[in-house]
């Protein structure tokens, strides 16, 4: 009996596929097979009573797909209601025409007036303007944490970012405050192995937003390291590889999945130290302020925050200073990354010569990568006043002293360091020439 079923059941994997009827029921197309209910994708591949199909495809590449179509479903089909569900909490801000198109003048009018100033006088105003101005209603505090969290976010790829902090200490609040600007994947948790299966057309290109890690000694941290960083991709990559056994001989055989590729990763925690080997080194840290002092100033802006809100429900006023300050941001990142010249950062000793002074420290060899790295993407959000040059019949900016300087500070602030920069003798005298070729 088994037999006939086979003979009658047999079939090319030729145009075998499985569609979704809704409420977990799929049809298989290609193969003469009854309708099945399926609760996850391994199912096709392990479950006893779909042994039967398994030897009428008799092909492990193509149970794998249609396993992996089952799943992809599913995890779009949760995408869409979040999607929907979300729809509510979509920011104010980012629909308001007026306040966007104020903010986008306000923006070319700042940018304009600094490339009238003198040359040596451009970088520092426009900084000025970028930390007390631009970012200043973001959240109460944590200056020197805005420009780094703007920098890395919106310019910076193929990173892995972590905000740590207590609880309640604003971690998403700064990180969502730049990563709504961007395309991005949010979720609130993900489950042990719930990475291996999102979509990678869900995903593609866009900044992984996992609003809490709670364990880097597991599934997680094997994860972080697991990310690949090839430098002819313009993506981090994570590869998922499942085992599949034989029906037939019980030989296990390794099959690796689509790729998911991520701009990034981000996420925050409130674990203080991170001790797992081989994650340190891969990731960019933001810690938070926790002081007495922080604590006052947030609470000034949340009465602040909350007094807004209330006069612009009553219409005296158009939006809050929050708001504002998000639409500067945003208007700006827009402005600048119309400019998509290469960044060349001309110093080939950099890491010796900012980090030289750490050398002492075995830590230093962590941030020696990371440190070039975060230099062009802050030298990417000051690109507008970096000089143009040709190289090979294509035009390149190119990092100046005063930018450097700036970004090193950022850097020093995100590794900790004490100390300050101090340039070595022969950049000295040739910031001063540059200063006077810049006034000529």
């Amino acid at each position: 009996m088994i037999i006939d079923q086979r003979q009658k059941f047999k079939s090319s994997t030729a145009g075998i596929d499985i569609h979704y009827l809704g409420d977990f029921e799929w049809e298989l197309v290609g193969v003469e097979y009854p309708n099945v209910r399926l609760s996850r994708g391994e199912e096709l591949l392990h479950h006893k009573r779909f042994s039967l199909l398994r030897e009428l495809v008799g092909d492990k590449k193509t149970l794998v797909r249609l396993a992996r179509k089952v799943d992809i479903t599913y995890q779009k089909e949760k995408a869409k209601r979040s999607t929907e569900n979300s729809e509510s909490e979509k920011p104010r801000w980012l629909e308001n025409r007026e306040l966007l198109e104020t903010a986008e003048r306000e923006v070319a009018q700042k940018l304009e007036e600094f490339m009238s100033l003198p040359g040596s006088e451009r970088v520092g105003k426009y900084h000025d303007w970028l930390r007390n101005v631009v970012l200043k209603d973001i959240m109460a505090g944590e200056e020197d944490n805005k420009v780094c969290g703007f920098v890395i976010i919106l310019f910076g790829k193929k990173y892995i970012l972590l905000l740590q902090g207590k609880s309640s200490i604003g971690k998403n609040l700064l990180v969502y405050s730049f990563i709504q600007m961007t395309e991005h994947y949010k979720t609130n948790r993900i489950t042990r192995y719930g990475l291996d299966y999102l979509s990678p057309d869900e995903v593609f290109g866009k900044i992984l937003y996992l609003k809490e890690a709670e364990d880097f000694e597991g599934h997680f941290g094997f994860v972080l390291k697991s990310l690949e960083d090839f430098e002819d991709d313009d993506w981090i990559t994570y590869k998922v590889t499942y085992p599949i056994r034989d029906e037939k001989t019980g030989k296990i055989t390794a099959y690796t999945q689509t790729s998911l590729k991520l701009k990034a990763l981000v996420s925050t925690t409130n674990i203080e130290y991170i001790l797992t080997p081989g994650v340190q080194e891969r990731m960019f840290f933001i810690k938070l302020d926790d002081s007495a002092e922080q604590n006052r100033k947030v609470l000034k802006f949340i009465d602040r925050e909350e007094t807004q809100k209330q006069e612009v429900k009553q219409g005296l006023r158009k939006w809050t200073d929050r708001e504002w300050s998000l639409a500067l941001a945003y208007c700006l990142w827009r402005k600048l990354n119309e400019i998509t010249d290469e960044v060349i950062i001309p110093y080939d000793n950099l890491a010796e010569i900012v980090l030289g002074a750490l050398a002492s420290d075995v830590e230093v060899r962590r941030h020696a990568r990371k440190l070039r790295r975060f230099v062009e993407w802050f030298a990417r959000a000051f690109i507008l006043f970096l000089p143009v040059v040709e190289v090979n019949g294509k035009k390149v900016r190119v990092v100046t002293l005063d930018v450097l300087k700036l970004a090193v500070r950022y850097f020093y602030h995100l590794i900790e360091a004490k100390q300050k920069f101090k340039s070595p003798h022969i950049l000295r005298f040739a910031e001063k020439l540059l200063e006077e070729y810049r006034d000529q």
